[in-house]
């Protein structure tokens, strides 16, 4: 990703972070599920159904491991200190 890329991921994050804030749990997760579910549905590998499959999982595998390393960049550490 690019620096620009991520300056616009960083502020579509805020922006959506602010959308969620004071939203149960339940309800950022169910939005952060289907938001997921858009990005992955916009996978797809024309007339192979098994591999776009097979695809979305792993881009969503590869997500999640991001997704743990933004919680321990973010959270862990902060809780650990330096």
């Amino acid at each position: 990703m690019s620096d620009k890329q991520a300056r616009i991921a960083d502020k579509l994050a805020a922006e959506i972070s602010g959308l969620l804030r004071g939203q149960s749990p339940q309800i950022q997760g169910a939005t952060l599920a289907d938001l997921a579910a858009i990005w992955l549905a916009g996978h797809v590998v024309v007339g192979n159904p098994d591999a776009t499959a097979e695809m979305r999982r792993e881009i969503f595998d590869l997500h999640c491991d991001a997704i743990w390393e933004l919680v321990e960049h973010h959270y862990d550490r902060k809780r650990r200190g330096p």
